[in-house]
């Protein structure tokens, strides 16, 4: 089409626009009150606002052209796989250098686009390119000199246009480097993309729906259509380059859809099924965001923004502020909060989490100001429980974040490849010789319940690593989880329940668990069962004590706390009446040890059948082996070793087992419980163990919050005591 004929097909459809505008204005005015019109009047009003989307489709029909600069800001050229903007010399063109795997997105001008790509190889060699946009693939190879390179990609009807490069690399100046870009031109018309214009139509009818339920007059009706045009022809006009601008949109109109439906739900008498909506509202615009903006937000801001949304709504209603002012300020703060995620650049990181804590102090504000109005719930526990919700969903999102981390050399792997043995029938601890004589760290020094669980995996079908850690990824995220709403708990029962939500917040986001859940180590599991434990010991004790068992079958650093159980249940059954009759505590603590090693010696047994000796040599590896470490530290018993040489193996044990006595005696002394020697214990085991590993750590962070839970549980006893005596 001829340039000329591009402001002849503009103004006609301005023209054809502006004679909708009048006779939507018209029937506007006619409409004194909103509420009188019904259902039929707001039918013909949503009709009317979708009447500027058809005159959009001519404006599709001129071609378009752009050109993108490779160092345009991430907003206007978002791409993966590139290094950091370089310049020819005495030049103001810059261009930037692609990794192995790079990705560009274009904006989608409409119909068949042509690119015309301006690349470089690396010097000296002719580098092969592979294309990917979509279903179609495309090949050619670049010359070490810039030319312009040429593409006819087919329609399509979304917004963007991502292409993914493959190619060769070289190692030059310690970078793998591929192809250079220097500037890519988009050309494209004669057709109309129609996930934008739904969009848009989207975006317009959800703003009445907002504005019709916030006012009953029809003027902002009125300015609202306007605002809609207004946008359109800026779209149109210029921000079809950008993928912020309908990302812009998406937000709004998730936000307008939220707020009606936060809205309503004030409508509902019954409070569980109040919140349960409320729930169900933040969670439809969390994955509405997520299905119009997953590619540009990052998980974080996406959770930042709905609870955002969320908490300023219940800030302003309980103030009494009138809807349009809450949907002002609710897209306001997050319009602001898109600005700052594409102009922050690296510090954009910061966002998603800032809007978390800012949205987490607002629900604080709300519910603690509920509570001094003097209401009959109990405050502290749902503002606690709030958050831990968002502490969470947020542990989720750091969790997910390092799944794409390389596990080929982890503890995770070996762990493995022993499961895969068992299930083709060889014996992981026979190899321990092997192991012994190779100098290899890598043993089986686990009692086999998870072996054994990853062998049933693998009779299952899943006989792959990938696929085996795509589904312990689930099960080591759902165990971390499981830790923090363990401590949560006990401290909400026996503390303060803010104080187990600092716990749970510290256990989810201190830097041994992010590494554990990094690595997928399998500590979550066993630390969980041992907290558990803790938590059913006085209610359910048999339960507790098979929990216990569960622990020490999956990973056996519990095992100082064998003697601690014992002790606990010879107190709990010499003070009961039934302890009279001869032998009856003898009995019970036989049945308590046969209740807590019943599920380690059931999935040792085979293995004990099958090569007892192997199988006992490597669960005592633990106990007899050099101090190691991972960390650049030197443990007590390896300096002693410098001064007395022959102090190695088995009697470097002897001080963490000569603290471990004393714990016991405490307990014997009824001076603490199961929490506060599990604490004791565990804290021994770390410090003052010949092998130091990361995970170990982990184990430390999670019996932490145990010492409040100590003190919470003496508070009660003694507040008990005192009620007796009075």
């Amino acid at each position: 089409m001829l340039p000329l004929a591009y402001p002849i097909w503009h103004l006609s459809a301005i023209g054809h626009q502006s004679y909708a505008i009048i006779g939507a204005v018209g029937f506007i005015a006619r409409i004194r009150r909103l509420r009188e019109i019904g259902l039929v009047g707001d039918l013909v009003l949503s009709a009317l606002f979708c009447i500027p989307l058809f005159f959009a489709v001519q404006l599709y029909q001129p071609v378009r052209s752009t050109l993108l600069i490779a160092n345009a800001a991430q907003a206007v050229l978002p791409l993966d796989g590139f290094f950091a903007l370089e310049r020819f010399p005495n030049a103001v063109t810059g261009f930037r250098w692609m990794q192995q795997h790079g990705t560009l997105e274009l904006p989608n001008p409409g119909g068949s686009v042509l690119l015309r790509l301006t690349l470089f190889g690396v010097p000296a060699q002719i580098t092969p390119v592979d294309l990917h946009v979509a279903a179609n693939n495309y090949r050619w190879t670049v010359t070490p000199e810039p030319r312009h390179y040429e593409v006819l990609l087919p329609p399509s009807q979304w917004e963007r246009r991502i292409l993914a490069f493959d190619e060769p690399t070289q190692r030059i100046n310690n970078r793998d480097l591929g192809l250079a870009l220097i500037d890519v031109r988009v050309t494209g018309g004669s057709a109309t993309p129609i996930i934008p214009l739904a969009l848009l139509a989207f975006a317009a009818l959800s703003g009445y729906a907002a504005v019709r339920l916030a006012v009953a007059r029809a003027l902002p009706i009125i300015f609202l259509l306007a605002l809609k045009l207004g946008l359109l022809a800026v779209y149109l006009a210029a921000a079809w380059r950008f993928p912020l601008f309908l990302t812009c949109l998406a937000l709004c109109s998730g936000q307008c859809l939220a707020l009606i439906g936060l809205e309503r739900a004030r409508q509902i008498g019954n409070r569980w099924l109040r919140i349960a909506a409320d729930t169900g509202v933040c969670v439809a615009l969390g994955i509405w965001l997520a299905a119009t903006a997953a590619g540009i937000l990052s998980f974080a801001m996406l959770i930042g923004l709905a609870a955002t949304t969320y908490a300023l709504y219940l800030l302003l209603r309980q103030a009494a502020v009138g809807m349009p002012a809450i949907l002002g300020i609710s897209l306001g703060v997050g319009l602001v909060g898109l600005l700052l995620n594409t102009l922050l650049g690296s510090m954009a990181v910061l966002i998603g989490p800032g809007l978390i804590y800012g949205a987490i102090g607002i629900l604080a504000a709300v519910i603690l100001k509920r509570g001094i109005a003097g209401r009959s719930i109990r405050y502290e526990t749902t503002l606690s429980a709030c958050l831990l919700f968002l502490l969470l969903v947020y542990g989720t999102a750091l969790n997910v974040q390092q799944w794409s981390a390389d596990l080929s050399q982890e503890d995770i792997a070996f762990i493995w490849q022993d499961g895969t043995s068992i299930a083709a029938g060889i014996n992981p601890y026979a190899r321990v010789e092997t192991v012994i004589t190779s100098g290899n760290n890598k043993f089986s020094t686990y009692f086999p319940l998870f072996y054994l669980l990853v062998a049933l995996t693998n009779k299952l079908g899943v006989v792959s690593f990938s696929g085996f850690i795509a589904l312990w990824r689930y099960g080591c995220l759902a165990f971390n989880l499981l830790i923090a709403v363990l401590i949560y708990s006990g401290l909400a029962r026996r503390s303060n329940a803010l104080l187990g939500v600092f716990f749970a917040g510290i256990w989810l986001l201190n830097i041994w668990s992010l590494h554990v859940a990094r690595v997928l180590q399998i500590d979550f599991l066993p630390i969980s069962f041992l907290l558990l434990s803790i938590l059913l010991f006085d209610r359910q004790p048999r339960m507790a004590l098979l929990c216990f068992g569960v622990s020490l079958a999956i990973k056996q650093i519990g095992i100082f706390l064998l003697p601690v159980y014992l002790i606990l249940i010879w107190q709990r059954n010499d003070s009961a009446p039934s302890s009279k009759r001869p032998g009856a505590v003898v009995r019970e603590l036989a049945g308590g040890l046969a209740l807590m090693l019943s599920i380690p010696l059931l999935v040792s047994l085979p293995f004990l059948i099958w090569d007892a000796e192997s199988f006992i040599r490597s669960i005592l590896i633990s106990v007899t082996r050099n101090p190691e470490t991972v960390i650049a530290l030197e443990t007590f018993d390896h300096l002693t070793r410098q001064i007395f040489p022959d102090f190695s193996g088995t009697p470097t044990k002897l001080p963490m087992l000569l603290f471990m006595l004393l714990i016991y005696g405490a307990v014997f002394q009824r001076k603490i419980g199961l929490a506060g020697s599990t604490f004791g214990s565990i804290v021994a085991f770390t410090i003052l163990n010949s092998v130091l590993f990361f995970q170990y750590w982990a184990w430390f962070m999670a019996v932490l919050p145990l010492l409040w839970w100590e003190l919470g549980e003496r508070g009660v006893r003694s507040q008990k005591s005192e009620v007796r005596m009075v």
